[in-house]
């Protein structure tokens, strides 16, 4: 299914996977499915935002992009972070459980 996707879409393909400790392990054939696709970006996330997942640190997050070496890569770590502030500070808390 994937490859007949791209086979019919001719614009800018990025990937976005989010990492943890459950499929850290299967990043070398994401890789590989990433290039069999032909996407042009591949961006590495972890869970940042507070939850039930531990965020993979700078070093368990460099093992991961390693696979993907050879293609464009974006990794939540390395772009900038934006100061802002919530339009309703409460809902916010409460969406994160914390209300």
């Amino acid at each position: 299914m994937p490859l007949s996707f791209r086979r019919e879409y001719t614009g800018r393909l990025a990937l976005q996977i989010m990492f943890a400790d459950e499929n850290r392990d299967v990043a070398p054939m994401l890789a590989r499915l990433a290039r069999q696709i032909g996407a042009d970006e591949v961006q590495v996330n972890t869970p940042l935002r507070p939850g039930g997942k531990r965020p993979l640190d700078r070093i368990e997050i460099a093992g991961v992009i390693n696979c993907f070496r050879d293609l464009s890569v974006r990794c939540v770590y390395e772009e900038p972070h934006r100061d802002v502030t919530p339009i309703s500070p409460g809902d916010t808390l409460r969406r994160r459980g914390k209300g």
